[in-house]
């Protein structure tokens, strides 16, 4: 039948279409009449009442069945046993809505769970939620400012937002569309053309329903959920309310075995290098949020995140806002935050609460499932291991109830082989035992979306505070409270400085205040630092989770994913690629490898190995679309580690990448320098003797010009007027002349790394000067001229000499032709004097035509003593290599 366009909210209209959210009838039989199954109309309109009244006491079901039929039609208002209308009742609960909100949620709670049908196939708990909120849309005598009380935390909104309901908390919804129906509705008989349109006459027989009121709606309609149950509800009748107390009684002297030994397995801790310890001792909780973070500056986050979360703070996080039960929560984070030890903390705070709550935690470490566990049998042997009075009757029994919560430890450990299997195991498990708490720990993976209905959280890194609280406490530990501030002074001054990773990871904060006393020694020797806590890394933090072997996706193994690591940070490192975007991450990942040698090279695609880099060796990270070292060190150092041990082609492919690398895109010498350390004869043999050997074979005759044609891109020389500096200094009577230098600096790492071992600074500028003016080369550029001011120095008059670039200087040249005030020094005419230029001469032209460049490169080396002083300890450092060469080959 078609539907009015004008239906109306009352209690009649809401009982209606509560009827049709009902459990499945278990007799078929006319309206009341057969066996009583507790769903008859009359029994779920006592139910409802009883959400008004906790204290209502019904008369004989025979006694109001025709009043209940008049009340669903709309026929009356209010009746001899119902308590609608103006009484007391509805007095109080107006009151109770307004002032103790939660009990009265309570109350539909456990009418949603007696007599209506949720999550199943049928959804008729989504039918029904689609229902209410279209009638209340519909409903034009409600006013669009009406508000209503169906958020779950007790808080209102308007009708005009009805519309905007999305995920559905039902028993809030039913609560507060009943509250306006009863106390703001209160003629009942509003309803009655709404209800004989939805339930026409059937000449005498029982009226059913053929409305389709929320089928616009409920498309909009993600999500219907329903509250855990709470044992204390303040509705149950006297008997029940003993009943129920007298088993969260009796729960809280149970499995006390369990929380005794679980609680000493889970308050350890094993300190890497170290020994065991107290977690409550240790542990620094981090703070959890709703979206990732890699450095936690809490100033600028724009999300939802707890600080020292709890079982309970984390399930009731949603609450307030979204009206959201988060039972389900996944807890998501890099190797070394603190996944495993946060779920500790959690387990210890509620097994502390668990004889005030009697909800029982259960810690579950997943590494142990396989494709024969079974979820509930998985649960009953790891707590009847330590308490037997756990059964699986025991333990079906919990679990429906809501007295269980789970923590599951490590979903990224199950092996890939079985993670199928788990998926579907814990999914058909949660969907029987849906009141559990559930949290699960695990790094980033792509079979995380596999777990339905769980919200993700983040654990973060620590902030500023929590570093420091984990400081004191192993600086406590050990006996050296006094030296917090030459630690944080290390971590931030050091070589460790340049990220801040090491301040924010609690692993890596961990083992850098433990290895405190061997700070000097690793300011000498980055290489060994990072080599101890690279395997740290790779394996030492899962010293807790003996026996456990860390499951890669590319490799088969730690020691297969170490040969791949060092290949991708050596190809990269050389090509001074430091950081990636997604084209530069897969361009390297080609050109890997040593994986082909492997037993099942077809695990290693970019998918896998990003996953593995990322989350399980934990050596980089994403962020938006790019991917960076969590420490540009372990870089350095695997890229040391690949070529200690490679071959002779190898070291000629590092070479002539070196030779193309300017020092610019490494800004350091670490790398290089482990690798120098560790094979000090290979790295001049195959690096700087080749290198060196294109200058100094030849004739030293021209050797300084191919030093400049060869370690430079581009020369630049600062040509000196000779007569113009003396006549000047005659007119101006000074005692000095003072050259500003021109700087140039080598296009190869190599040669500031050979700059190092001549004694100079590895940035070292090469001045170059001529007084040649008139022998420059065509082939040159001029891109500046030397102008000068008269200065006193030390009660001594000299004249500084400037280079300013060929705009600049005409810049300076008309400014000061029109009158404005400058130092600079000009002739009668007040024109700027030139004291001559800089030219710049490009190293192809010094290669292909090293004649036209001879004499002014001669007069470089006359005119520039301390350029060419390196140039000549250079020649000498190559002889020096020469001379050992000869002697390891005899």
């Amino acid at each position: 039948m078609k539907e009015s366009t004008c239906p109306r909210l009352c209690g009649g209209t809401f009982f209606t279409l509560v009827l049709q959210g009902l459990k499945q009838r278990t007799k078929a039989r006319e309206h009341y009449r057969g066996e009583r199954d507790g769903l008859s109309d009359p029994e779920v309109l006592v139910g409802l009442i009883r959400v008004i009244n906790p204290d209502y006491k019904a008369p004989e079901l025979n006694i109001i069945k025709s009043k209940t039929n008049e009340y669903k039609s709309c026929s009356t208002s209010t009746g001899k046993y119902f308590p609608f209308g103006n009484t007391a009742e509805m007095s109080e609960f107006a009151r109770r809505i307004q002032t103790n909100y939660s009990s009265a949620l309570e109350a539909m709670t456990e009418f949603v769970y007696e007599f209506l049908e949720i999550d199943t196939a049928s959804k008729r708990d989504m039918r029904l939620a689609a229902a209410l909120i279209e009638l209340v849309i519909d409903d034009d005598s409600i006013e669009p400012d009406e508000e209503f009380f169906v958020i779950e935390d007790g808080s209102k909104i308007k009708k005009a937002t009805f519309s905007d309901l999305n995920e559905v908390c039902l028993p809030a919804l039913l609560l507060g569309i009943w509250h306006y129906a009863v106390t703001k509705r209160k003629d009942n008989k509003v309803g009655k053309q709404t209800y004989d349109n939805w339930c026409p006459p059937a000449g005498g027989g029982p009226r059913v329903y053929q409305g389709d009121i929320g089928e616009r709606v409920r498309s909009n309609i993600s999500r219907v959920f329903v509250p855990t149950r709470n044992l204390h509800t303040g509705h149950a009748s006297k008997n029940s309310e003993k009943t129920i107390q007298n088993t969260l009684d009796e729960s809280k002297k149970t499995f006390t075995a369990y929380i005794e030994k679980a609680t000493e397995r889970y308050n350890v801790m094993r300190l890497i290098g170290g020994k065991e310890v107290s977690l409550k001792d240790f542990f620094v909780c981090n703070t959890i949020g709703e979206k990732e973070r890699v450095f936690a500056d809490k100033k600028k986050i724009k999300c939802l995140y707890l600080d020292n979360p709890r079982m309970n703070t984390i399930r009731n996080m949603y609450l307030k806002q979204r009206g959201y039960d988060n039972k389900r929560t996944l807890l998501i984070g890099s190797g070394g935050c603190g996944k495993s030890l946060m779920l500790q903390h959690l387990f210890l705070e509620a097994a502390e609460d668990y004889t005030t709550t009697g909800i029982l935690p259960i810690f579950l470490e997943l590494r142990y499932f396989t494709q024969e566990t079974e979820m509930l049998q998985f649960i009953v042997e790891t707590v009847s291991s330590k308490d037997e009075s756990f059964t699986s009757e025991e333990a079906e029994k919990a679990l429906y109830e809501g007295r269980c919560q789970l923590l599951m430890d490590g979903f990224d450990e199950i092996d890939p082989s079985d993670i199928d299997s788990f998926l579907k195991k814990i999914n058909s498990f949660l969907d029987r035992y849906q009141n559990v708490q559930v949290i699960i720990t695990s790094r980033e993976n792509e079979y995380l979306t596999g777990l339905n209905q769980f919200v993700h959280l983040y654990v973060w890194p620590f902030d500023t505070d929590q570093s420091m609280q984990l400081i004191d406490r192993i600086l406590t530990y050990q006996n050296q409270p006094d030296e917090r501030d030459a630690i944080v002074d290390y971590i931030g001054k050091g070589f460790l400085k340049k990220d801040g990773i090491f301040a924010s990871n609690p692993l890596l904060l961990t083992y850098v205040s433990m290895l405190y006393p061997n700070y000097r020694r690793f300011n000498e020797n980055h290489q060994l630092f990072y080599k101890l806590t690279y395997e740290a890394l790779l394996s030492g933090h899962d010293d807790n989770k003996k026996p456990y072997d860390r499951v890669f996706k590319s490799v088969d193994d730690a020691s297969q994913f170490s040969k791949v690591f060092e290949q991708f940070c050596a190809l990269s490192y050389q090509e001074g690629v430091l950081e990636f975007d997604a084209n530069t991450f897969e361009k390297y990942f080609n050109l890997i490898t040593v994986h082909k040698e492997f037993e099942n090279p077809h695990k290693m695609n970019i998918k896998n190995f990003k996953h593995d880099v990322c989350s399980t060796a934990c050596m980089m990270y994403e962020q938006e679309c790019d991917v960076f070292y969590i420490d540009p060190g372990f870089q350095e150092y695997l890229f040391s580690e690949y070529y200690v041990k490679a071959d002779i082609p190898d070291m000629d492919q590092l070479l002539n990448s070196l030779k193309n690398l300017p020092y610019k895109k490494l800004l350091k010498l670490d790398a290089l320098e482990m690798l120098y350390s560790q094979c000090e004869d290979k790295f001049k043999e195959y690096l700087l003797i080749p290198f060196l050997s294109s200058v100094f074979t030849k004739k030293d005759t021209d050797a300084f010009e191919r030093f400049l044609g060869q370690y430079f891109d581009e020369v630049y020389i600062c040509v000196h007027d000779k007569k113009q500096e003396v006549s000047t200094s005659a007119i101006c009577d000074v005692e000095k002349v003072i050259y500003s230098d021109v700087e140039n600096y080598p296009s190869s790492v190599l040669m500031n790394f050979v700059l190092k071992m001549v004694g100079e600074h590895i940035d070292y500028s090469f001045a170059l000067h001529s007084s040649l003016v008139e022998s420059i080369p065509e082939n040159t550029e001029e891109t500046g001229k030397l102008i000068a001011t008269v200065k006193e120095i030390e009660r001594k008059k000299i004249i500084q000499i400037e280079n300013k670039a060929s705009d600049l200087y005409e810049a300076i040249r008309i400014s000061h032709k029109q009158g404005y005030d400058h130092s600079w020094i000009t002739d009668t005419d007040q024109n700027l004097i030139c004291f001559g230029k800089t030219v710049k001469v490009d190293s192809y032209d010094l290669c292909e035509s090293p004649e036209s460049f001879m004499e002014i490169a001669n007069d470089i080396a006359r005119q520039s003593n301390n350029t060419y002083n390196v140039f000549l300890n250079i020649e000498n450092y190559y002889k020096q290599l020469k001379r050992e060469q000869h002697r390891r080959r005899r």
